[in-house]
């Protein structure tokens, strides 16, 4: 179950913004620690959760807060595992009590490879944050995940082959391609409908997962962008260190001992991951479709 414990965001990353600034204004109001260990604790003896996943924008702003959330995890015994999502930058001490609180992945906001596209869509993070952040989950034995994309403005090949140059060092656990999409109320939309780049209008279309790109934001056409990921993707899965990951991850004595408490609280959940892995490895092995026909979820 999702857990939100913050709104909005500070940043102005031009693919988001100012949505969340208008939607929850220019501050991030956060729940007290205490407040939102108490709502996973609740939902942990009611509902026998086992995994929970924290949806806020941008988890992490707030270092000190997270580790008081961990220390009320532990202090209670919660069996429970969980992951989030925020940006680079998060600090080896704060990724440490984030483990023993039970955090086995965190999703992190990667986008590009290139300074010069970081600094384009206003992302106000280095190669150099993205780089220490991963070599610190991995340290630590924490599970990472990359949202990467391809297509923003300023993109060219020299752009793209830094971003497969940093896939190979930071080596995500997994991660996902989006081709840039300039989404209605975004800094980016309206960039492109001034320079009259928009191919297609109709934003109930966008998909920036499963559809091609929109607009030519960059230097590549649109049609060459679908196959660019493709072989990002073949270059990323080369490159993963999965078994690696996890191994680290399964020798950690702590993490195995919440893993049984949770087992314990929840009999159910081998069942059910058996059943989510099989499923992902049958469409990708076999071709056969066993997602949602509809949104490929």
């Amino acid at each position: 179950l999702s857990v939100v414990s913050s709104r909005g965001c500070p940043y102005r990353c031009t693919f988001c913004q100012p949505i969340l600034l208008n939607l929850f204004g220019p501050k991030v109001r956060f729940t007290s620690a205490k407040r939102v260990v108490d709502e996973i604790e609740y939902l942990v003896k009611n509902f026998k959760l086992d995994v929970i996943v924290f949806s806020d924008d941008t988890f992490a702003f707030h270092q000190q807060r997270v580790i008081d959330i961990c220390k009320e995890i532990v202090n209670r015994k919660i069996p429970v595992l969980w992951r989030c999502q925020t940006r680079v930058g998060l600090r080896k001490d704060v990724l440490e009590w984030m483990k023993k609180a039970g955090c086995f992945l965190v999703a992190f906001g990667v986008e590009s490879g290139s300074q010069k596209i970081l600094d384009n869509v206003h992302k106000e993070a280095t190669v150099g944050m993205i780089t220490e952040t991963f070599k610190n989950c991995k340290e630590v034995g924490i599970l990472t995940h990359a949202y990467l994309m391809i297509g923003n403005v300023g993109e060219s090949r020299e752009t793209i082959n830094e971003t497969v140059e940093l896939i190979k060092k930071i080596k995500p656990f997994s991660y996902n391609i989006s081709v840039t999409t300039p989404y209605p109320g975004t800094y980016l939309y309206d960039y492109a409908k001034a320079n009259d780049i928009l191919i297609n209008p109709e934003w109930s279309e966008y998909d920036h997962i499963l559809s091609g790109a929109v607009a030519k934001l960059s230097d590549f056409y649109p049609k060459e962008l679908p196959k660019l990921k493709s072989e990002m993707e073949i270059i990323m899965d080369k490159e993963s260190e999965k078994a690696k990951d996890l191994a680290k991850l399964f020798w950690d004595r702590k993490f195995v001992s919440r893993l049984i408490k949770v087992l314990v609280n929840n009999p159910t959940m081998p069942l059910r991951m058996l059943r989510l892995v099989g499923r992902t490895y049958i469409e990708k092995g076999y071709g056969f479709r066993v997602s949602n026909p509809r949104t490929g979820a």
